[in-house]
């Protein structure tokens, strides 16, 4: 059970995460997102998420913002980089750039107080794709470099690649 505010969530952490990577995923696919499926993710995927979705598939802007808001409030009383990441996934491909700026921002900052260098340059290079987006190519340029150097400091090296 998890409490925040007045609201009490029941709900477990992973079950969050796995269910924002999903619905991330489902938003990214190249060939457009198939409604039926995040539908059906909408009907196992615990609240807020699940309200998130209904209000994405309604199109309406207003409940939209309204759902994204409550998600980013359950969010934050798990404190945890996996649902920051997935959030900011999320806010990218919905075009909620200053919000996906923000988890970004939050993902970075767990992954640096666990002193885990791999996921700080994950959130580093999502960072540097938003500023890449919106052609702030020097701040995606920094990103990418601070992105690069964590896997250095990581040993992993060979995925460093991947950044540059």
């Amino acid at each position: 059970m998890i409490s925040c505010g007045w609201t009490v969530f029941v709900v477990s952490e992973d079950r969050v995460v796995s269910c924002l990577e999903s619905f991330a995923k489902i938003l990214a696919d190249p060939k457009g997102y198939d409604p039926e499926r995040l539908k059906g993710l909408s009907q196992s995927a615990p609240d807020p998420v699940s309200s998130f979705i209904l209000a994405t598939l309604s199109s309406d802007e207003a409940a939209m913002q309204c759902k994204f808001q409550e998600l980013a409030d359950h969010v934050s009383c798990l404190g945890s980089f996996s649902a920051w990441f997935n959030l900011a996934l999320l806010a990218r491909s919905l075009f909620f750039h200053q919000a996906a700026i923000e988890y970004y921002e939050r993902a970075l900052h767990l992954a640096e107080v666990q002193y885990d260098k791999k996921r700080a340059s994950l959130a580093l290079s999502g960072l540097g794709k938003l500023y890449a987006e919106v052609e702030d190519w020097e701040r995606s340029a920094g990103c990418y470099k601070r992105a690069h150097q964590c896997l250095i400091e990581a040993g992993q090296p060979s995925e460093a690649l991947t950044v540059l």
